[in-house]
């Protein structure tokens, strides 16, 4: 077994990635790829787990209020189909 802890070896590591990664990471505002405007289609695919919809609803609303000609089709499991109307 290695003599240097764990937590010496992740410092290690993060010292040699940090100056190619700082490369790589923008300073910039977040972005979706690709434009969103209001002629843009989204398509939602539910994953089953009811929290995550519910989770999502406000970045749906959001979007429906920045964008309203935006298309959002939602692919949902039945039981889930009246959340979503």
């Amino acid at each position: 077994m290695d003599a240097v802890p764990v937590m010496k070896r992740r410092e290690r590591v993060a010292g040699l990635l940090a100056p190619v990664l700082g490369k790589i990471v923008r300073s910039g505002a977040f972005s979706l790829p690709g434009d969103i405007g209001n002629q843009s289609r989204i398509l939602v695919i539910d994953s089953g787990n009811l929290n995550e919809l519910l989770f999502f609803s406000p970045v749906i609303n959001r979007l429906k209020e920045k964008y309203p000609g935006i298309r959002i089709t939602f692919l949902v499991r039945e039981g889930n189909s009246e959340l979503i109307r």
